[in-house]
């Protein structure tokens, strides 16, 4: 899953959900001004801009859209991961009760 944290007024965040929302890639939205900790958590980490985008592989800042294509990409690869992963498990249940 994707996470994106922003704040108000953000243009570069409205365009990344927008991408994300168009992609129909699944994602979370973090407000970082409701969010004061996890704010603070990014900038020790040395985010300075938003949008902060995060993946279970990397993190980046920005509106690149090469780096969130390739977070797209990334999504749905795990998304096809878990799907082929339920898949197997109810064969093998199936497989069970046989």
């Amino acid at each position: 899953m994707i996470t994106v944290y922003g704040q108000p007024g953000c243009g570069p965040c409205r365009g990344v959900t927008r991408q994300l929302d168009k992609a129909n890639v699944p994602y979370e939205y973090i407000d970082l001004a409701q969010h004061p900790d996890q704010h603070k958590r990014l900038i020790e980490a040395g985010c300075r801009q938003t949008p902060i985008i995060e993946t279970p592989a990397r993190r980046f800042t920005g509106n690149d859209p090469d780096k969130l294509n390739d977070a797209i990409e990334e999504s749905r690869a795990i998304e096809m991961q878990q799907q082929q992963h339920t898949i197997e498990l109810r064969k093998q249940q199936q497989a069970e009760l046989s």
